[in-house]
């Protein structure tokens, strides 16, 4: 989940114009997600740079840009070495306090009860539509019916009864 992300990989295609300015774009996009996310440490992955003579640059000076990396993932160059990085690059997870003995819940969770199964099936027929089973009644039934499609005119069958739908 992109919140719990301690390092931000920015992968951007070596082979367009103006890396610098994809760059800026995605990180307008994190300052207005919020979340402090634009604040945390990150990473440049230029792909593509199977497809360039001259290996690409990256000159932008930002304190929160902890690493430039060039790779292809069409051919595997620099994956290798992209990997090892983040291996020694990511800050370690933060410990998690040992769990307090059991005692009385500090919030109350709650827990819906899924609700019940429907005792019938609404089938589509040629002609409408055949209600099986332990049909509800009323206003429940013509809810159930309009969500599955039915219109007026068209014949539901309720048990040994075929009524026009109006």
């Amino acid at each position: 989940h992109l919140e719990r992300a301690r390092v931000l990989l920015h992968v951007i295609d070596a082979s367009e114009d103006d890396i610098e300015e994809r760059f800026r774009t995605i990180d307008r996009e994190l300052e207005l997600y919020g979340a402090g996310l634009d604040e945390r440490p990150q990473a440049i992955v230029l792909n593509k740079v199977d497809l360039l003579r001259e290996p690409p640059s990256f000159q932008l000076d930002d304190s929160r840009i902890v690493g430039v990396h060039r790779v292809s993932a069409a051919t595997g160059e620099g994956i290798e070495a992209l990997k090892r990085w983040l291996f020694t690059a990511i800050p370690p997870v933060p410990e998690v306090a040992e769990e307090q003995e059991p005692g009385l819940a500090e919030f109350l969770e709650y827990r819906p009860q899924p609700p019940a199964r429907r005792a019938y099936r609404i089938y589509r027929t040629d002609r409408g539509f055949r209600v099986i089973g332990e049909a509800p009644q009323g206003e429940e039934l013509e809810a159930a019916l309009e969500a599955a499609g039915v219109r007026q005119g068209q014949e539901v069958e309720l048990g040994d009864e075929t009524l026009e739908w109006r």
